[in-house]
This record gives structure tokens, sequence and C-alpha cells, in this order.
């Protein structure tokens, strides 16, 4: 297994994985990184450029082709943003196979991840966080919506996770009242919860990018 910031692609039961490995054999931290709408596991790298060389880090590109190119979690609906149900099936879909794939590649790992997703990404991190609680440390969500749970289900307790999340107020593609209502479902929740949001549009701003790698630099 190459070693040392080497970036590898691999193949797990279909879907394809880029991996850039640690500096030394056992990783401090196992980092997920999940890209938006028509974006694909090369689409993230920007965001973890300055997270610490000791830390295992996997882009995972999703399984939906997307139009016009690249890939996505779900299919987007005209005027109507996803629910939280709509992500369950891709969620436990991405978590099984995040676990065959860090057996297979024989570093010693901790069972629970920091995630971090853009856009359509990060209303996967929300929807991991929603059906993973035990499985996540850390979660991000950079530019991202909230998917609406079902209000007859018990809501998760969250008291264990910390979230950063990363919204620009002249967001036109992803509105910053999202980021709103996912921070104040969050709190409800239970979980920590770090808000930043700069005056830009559908990106994150370089304050906010400082403050999101000081968030998974521990």
């Amino acid at each position: 297994m190459p070693t040392g910031n080497d970036t590898l692609n691999l193949l797990e039961r279909g879907w394809v994985f880029r991996l850039r490995l640690p500096q030394q054999k056992s990783p401090a931290r196992t980092v997920v990184m999940i890209h938006g709408w028509t974006g694909d596991e090369t689409s993230m790298e920007v965001f973890s450029r300055a997270l610490p060389q000791d830390s295992l880090i996997i882009y995972p590109r999703a399984p939906l082709p997307a139009h016009p190119s690249g890939f996505g979690w779900v299919e987007p609906r005209e005027e109507i943003w996803p629910t939280m149900q709509r992500f369950e099936a891709v969620c436990q879909d991405l978590v099984s196979r995040l676990d065959s794939l860090l057996d297979e590649i024989g570093l010693p790992h901790s069972r629970r991840w920091n995630i971090a997703g853009f856009s359509q990404g990060g209303a996967m991190c929300y929807a991991l966080g929603y059906y993973f609680p035990g499985r996540l440390e850390k979660i991000a969500v950079l530019s991202g919506y909230f998917p609406e749970p079902d209000p007859q289900l018990p809501s998760p307790n969250l008291s264990g996770l910390s979230f950063f999340i990363a919204h620009g107020s002249r967001d036109e593609t992803v509105p910053s009242e999202q980021a709103i209502r996912g921070l104040t479902w969050l709190k409800k929740a239970g979980a920590r919860v770090i808000f930043c949001e700069s005056p830009v549009g559908h990106r994150v701003s370089t304050d906010c990018m400082k403050g999101f790698q000081g968030f998974l630099t521990p």
C-alpha cells in the first residue's frame, strides 16, 4: 500500500473512491469529503489541501450521473428541496462501502469519522449525522441545504456531535435561510454548532475556510 500522502483511486462495489493517504501508517483522523451535485471525487480537494498531513482523507464519487456532467447523491426536483428520507438509502450505501474500504486498505482507523460536504454534499452530511450519529465526530456543512426530517419521527440525540456550518449571505443557489434552518434544528437536537456567515455567493469565504480548517484540526 502506498504511503506518505500518495493519492490513489479504488473501486468498492461499483463506487469510485479517491484516497489521500497519511504520512504515517496510523492516521490521526479519517476525513470523508463529500462533493455536491455535478461534482466528482476530485471536487473537494480544494477544501482539504490545508488539512494536516497525518489525516486519511477519502473522497467518494456519488453514484448518480448528473446533468450536464459529474455525479450526484439524489436526483434534485425543481423548486423542491429533498427531504431527509430521500437521503437514507444512499447514506446507508456510503457507510457500508466506507467500512469495507477501510478494512481492505489495512490502515489502523477509528470507527468514527469526520465528514465535510459542499452544497448537496452538505445535505448528505446532515443526513449522515441524522442516520449515523454514533459513527461520526465532526461534521462540516459548506453551503449546504437542510433536508427536512419527517416531523412524525423522533429527533435524534446529537449531543455527541460537533458541527461547522459555513454559508454565504448572498448565496442564490442555496439561500442562507437553509443554513439557519439547519442551525436551529441542530441546536434543538443537542449538537454543538459553529456558524460562519460571510457576504459571498455559493462558495466558502476566506474567513470561513480558515474556520473550517481549524474546526477539523484539533
